[in-house]
């Protein structure tokens, strides 16, 4: 009988936003082992603590990766867990809407290229570690995006 295959381990990009969020907070009750890249790890670990994520599951489950998405060195990190490749990327990446005076856009985004940019540097991280080799070049090595 073969051996059960191993847990899956996922990436967070976007981790305190409504949605990412919610998909690691099921992932760490779930017991998976997680990265998340986030600016500010206290915003992170709080969030967490407020939906009952105790810190031993924190502390044991989750790798934080205080960085932007755009430094492609830390997104490098933020998609390897015990020197392997996560296998599954969740992006809950936006910009925040800002208010202008304007009659025809009274709203916009602070970065409006914030997603765009994140899943360029996430595409060409997974490139990196997979030294150089894309899509149909490598069979089952690289997360599911």
């Amino acid at each position: 009988m073969p051996s059960p295959s191993p847990a899956p381990t996922v990436a967070f990009f976007g981790a305190t936003g409504g949605c990412a969020s919610t998909a690691l907070i099921l992932c760490l009750r779930a017991g998976l082992r997680a990265t998340a890249l986030v600016r500010t790890p206290t915003k992170l670990t709080s969030l967490m603590s407020a939906h009952g994520i105790p810190q031993e599951v924190l502390d044991s489950q989750l790798t934080i990766v205080e960085a932007n998405v755009k430094d492609v060195d830390a997104v490098k990190r933020a998609l390897t867990l015990d020197g392997r490749i996560v296998d599954i990327v969740v992006s809950g990446l936006g910009g925040s809407p800002t208010l202008q005076w304007s009659l025809w856009e009274p709203v916009t985004l602070d970065d409006p290229t914030v997603c765009a940019t994140a899943m360029a540097t996430i595409l060409a991280a997974i490139e990196a570690l997979r030294g150089g080799k894309r899509g149909a070049d490598v069979k089952g090595d690289g997360p599911l995006v």
